[in-house]
């Protein structure tokens, strides 16, 4: 996911069999708050899972779902070409 705010890509983790807790009319909810190291604002993630333990359902509030690849890209260590460009001024 990456942070409304401050625009970290952030990561996390759900434990099927460990996280989830029964939801109201059957199968199984959990709620995460993630904070990364640029900003303290926190993104809410709220996933339900069917009874198979299935994710069924995904809602972000202050952040925005991205792919491995995008969170990859994001958290790629920069070479030097690319901090150099940063730091001119534009």
């Amino acid at each position: 996911m990456r942070c409304d705010r401050c625009k970290e890509a952030l990561k996390f983790r759900v434990d099927p069999l460990w996280d989830l807790g029964a939801a109201d009319g059957g199968g199984y909810v959990v709620t995460k708050h993630i904070m990364g190291q640029k900003c303290f604002k926190t993104v809410e993630v709220v996933l339900t899972f069917d009874d198979r333990r299935e994710e069924s359902e995904r809602q972000i509030y202050g952040g925005t779902f991205i792919t491995a690849t995008e969170f990859d890209q994001d958290t790629a260590p920069k070479t030097e070409t690319e901090t150099s460009e940063e730091s001119k001024p534009g």
